[in-house]
């Protein structure tokens, strides 16, 4: 296949945007789209390279593979390598116990199965994810086994059924990432994201002659139109913008018109052509790989949010860090004097197998507590700890003199149920949890009946409805028995509390972003004081919050959840001198 500097250029222009959008710039609030535009161009080198060989006789499952494997794995497990030791050193027991499974996950290409799993709630916020950025290489590497076999497959039908396979695939997949109603699996799967390589495929790899009849100023035109959707959606799309859909033909088709229309003549050739373009093109796929554990880790060791410097400086670090991937990892391991087959899927497999079995040491050992001195119980573990809610999941109260309490809301609100039981005679209460209610069930005559039943109503979760809360505060059968929740989260990071002995540890603060601060203020605004229960209040002092207790445990272990320590020390706290507990101080 000839060498075609554009496309390096391209790739540039993918590794760039996604590397500057996690580093947190907003000017690139669309730089996640430098995937698709890999997707792309994947799509169109392995299909041009497939159908090459198969049209001389010479294509082989195992040299594909082959290929694969000297391009893709060497890089990979070297990132992964150079992981392992800050992970263990800096890691609280939970995200090295994630991280693990990330380990095992990402050397099997599955990392975007693991992703879905661990979806929701208990999901560990992505900035703190050092191999978070390995599921685009599961979709790739999921995508590798089938298409192989399905060229094989087709090929002795000729083009025109290679073709219609192509598109029938396209529309199905573009169909279910257009109405899947899950984003998480929409973003995920390779189902929802097969149609962006069979583009690259259909429009760039099975026409294997790019026009040669055209004007210059039309491939000019179409070119240019090309690169102008990719700059478009790497400026003007963001969190909001549901991915993939529809929305995702703007980079893909953009993508696909610079790769079949751009030749030497035109001046997308030029821009995406020179120097500086093609040496980060040649080394994007490993700087790709770098730049998430970098910036990871660089949150995970900062007390505070990194500054500007702090990120400019992990940037630098991954360009190096990728030229010397690209030097000493990948280009010696492509050379097959120096690795022969043989050789490479042995270390492939030895790789696999170091990896997978470091990944589940992390995660059998819920993440090595032994290494920090504290939550070593498995059920002080904000996680396993929320479990307990699901036995109080009831639909009415037992017919007894105990004050009846109703906790309505999402992990939150096991939470609540968990600080209720901690700092409260059990003895005295009886506590019904649900989390498929809201203050607008009042208005359902199936729920309106544990509501009166209750004696303290409790909502901790996200008050989207002002209006059914309202409602609910001033109906005189609720007001002065309902309370609401505030916001709950103990700072950006909690790992920097791994480098600080145990002796060290009474008291700890963390700076709060002011944020939700500003959100609670908001909350307060419209519901009354009594009936508004603050974690802020308790824990926060100058705009930083409380993260262990007097024995130095930490309070949460995830920044937002409670331990057990937590569920004691902040119910104690929060409940103090509250209408909550004068309900259940009442003789």
């Amino acid at each position: 296949m000839k060498y075609r500097a554009e496309i390096d250029g391209l790739r540039a222009l993918a590794v760039l945007p996604v590397i500057l959008f996690h580093a947190g710039f907003e000017w690139f609030s669309g730089g996640f789209v430098g995937v698709d535009v890999f997707f792309v161009i994947s799509g169109y080198l392995i299909t041009t390279i497939i159908i090459s060989e198969m049209a001389e006789g010479k294509f082989s499952i195992v040299n594909f593979y082959e290929r694969r494997a000297r391009r893709i794995l060497p890089a990979l497990f070297f990132m992964m390598l150079l992981c392992i030791p800050p992970a263990y050193f800096y890691m609280l027991p939970d995200p090295l116990e994630n991280f693990g499974q990330s380990l095992v996950s990402t050397s099997l290409f599955s990392n975007n199965i693991l992703l879905l799993m661990t979806s929701g709630y208990w999901d560990l916020a992505s900035e703190y994810k050092p191999l978070l950025h390995t599921w685009s290489l599961a979709v790739e590497e999921q995508y590798y086994i089938i298409f192989p076999i399905l060229m094989l497959s087709l090929w002795k039908f000729g083009r025109n059924a290679i073709f219609i396979c192509f598109i029938s695939i396209i529309i199905i997949s573009l169909y279910f990432a257009q109405v899947e109603s899950d984003r998480d699996v929409a973003f995920y799967s390779l189902h929802t994201r097969a149609f962006e390589l069979l583009l690259g495929a259909l429009m760039c790899g099975y026409f294997l002659k790019r026009p040669t009849n055209m004007s210059p100023l039309a491939k000019n035109i179409f070119s240019l139109i090309g690169l102008l959707m990719i700059f478009y959606s790497i400026l003007f799309f963001d969190g909001e913008t549901r991915l993939p859909s529809v929305y995702t033909l703007v980079p893909v088709i953009g993508t696909c018109l610079v790769i079949y229309f751009t030749d030497k003549t035109a001046h997308v050739h030029k821009i995406l052509s020179n120097k500086a373009l093609v040496s980060i093109g040649l080394i994007s796929y490993s700087a790709y790989l770098f730049h998430q554990p970098i910036l990871s880790f660089l949150k995970i060791y900062s007390v505070n949010l990194p500054s500007t410097i702090d990120i400019l400086f992990a940037i630098a670090i991954t360009f190096v860090l990728a030229w010397i991937s690209y030097k000493f990892v990948e280009s010696p391991f492509r050379n097959k004097e120096k690795f022969n087959r043989t050789s490479i899927f042995l270390f492939a497999t030895i790789a696999m197998f170091s990896f997978s079995s470091i990944g589940l040491y992390f995660n059998s050992t819920n993440g090595m507590p032994d290494r920090f001195k504290v939550n070593t119980s498995p059920l002080e573990k904000s996680k396993s700890l929320s479990q307990r809610a699901w036995a109080f999941k009831n639909d009415s109260y037992l017919e007894n003199d105990k004050l009846n309490v109703l906790v309505v809301g999402n992990s939150f609100g096991r939470d609540v149920v968990n600080m209720l039981i901690e700092t409260f005679d059990e003895e005295k209460f009886e506590i019904i949890y649900r989390d498929d209610m809201n203050s607008c069930s009042l208005k359902r005559k199936s729920d309106l009946n544990l509501f009166t039943k209750s004696d303290i109503i409790i909502f901790a979760s996200n008050y989207s409805n002002q209006t059914c809360n309202i409602e609910l505060i001033k109906d005189s059968l609720f007001a002065n028995k309902t309370f609401f929740m505030g916001d709950k989260n103990f700072g950006h990071n909690l790992n920097w509390v791994m480098r600080v002995s145990k002796k060290d540890r009474s008291n700890l603060r963390n700076p709060l972003d002011i944020e939700y601060l500003k959100r609670e203020a908001k909350t307060k605004s419209y519901i009354p004081e009594s009936n508004f229960i603050s974690f802020f209040d308790s824990l926060v002092k100058n705009n930083q919050i409380l993260i262990t207790t007097d024995n130095g445990d930490l309070l949460s272990d995830d920044r937002s959840h409670l331990t057990l320590a937590g569920a004691k020390s902040v119910g104690k706290a929060v409940f103090k001198d509250s209408q909550i507990e004068i309900f259940f101080t009442r003789d």
